[in-house]
């Protein structure tokens, strides 16, 4: 059976990290800001901010979604702090007969994308356990 894994964590926990080291095929928003070789992610005056991020968790859960309709085993690596950010995913696994597994990434590496203090602090204050989720937490600090 396939699987759809899916990866969540605060930012610098190491979710992309570990996703790659799996070996399939890894999808998350932020490849949605990737101009050649050059993370772009909105400003903070960009007055379309909001929409753009949407746009990225479209454009994410449709590639997740491309690939699991080909048969796939997929990797989705997003900060999903709520379960209702990531209940979609289990849905489509659900409909396309994937095996589903999800993954709670709880380290603080810093984040490489200068993610705010105070945004990291309300994800964490908004954040859902998900019953079943597997918790990983690596001993060693990794290398970027």
């Amino acid at each position: 059976m396939p699987r759809l894994t899916i990866v969540r964590g605060l930012p610098g926990s190491g979710k992309s990290t570990y996703a790659k080291s799996l070996g399939i095929h890894h999808v998350e928003a932020d490849m949605f800001w990737m101009r050649d070789g050059v993370y772009e992610f909105p400003r903070d005056d960009d007055p379309d901010k909001l929409d753009k991020i949407t746009l990225a968790h479209r454009w994410s859960y449709n590639q997740v979604r491309q690939a699991m309709w080909y048969g796939m085993d997929v990797v989705v690596s997003n900060t999903f702090t709520t379960v209702d950010q990531f209940a979609s995913y289990l849905e489509l696994a659900h409909i396309l007969g994937y095996d589903a597994v999800v993954i709670t990434r709880k380290n603080n590496f810093g984040s490489i994308h200068a993610v705010p203090v105070d945004v990291v602090d309300a994800m964490r204050n908004r954040w859902e356990e998900y019953p079943g989720e597997t918790i990983l937490i690596t001993q060693n600090r990794r290398t970027r």
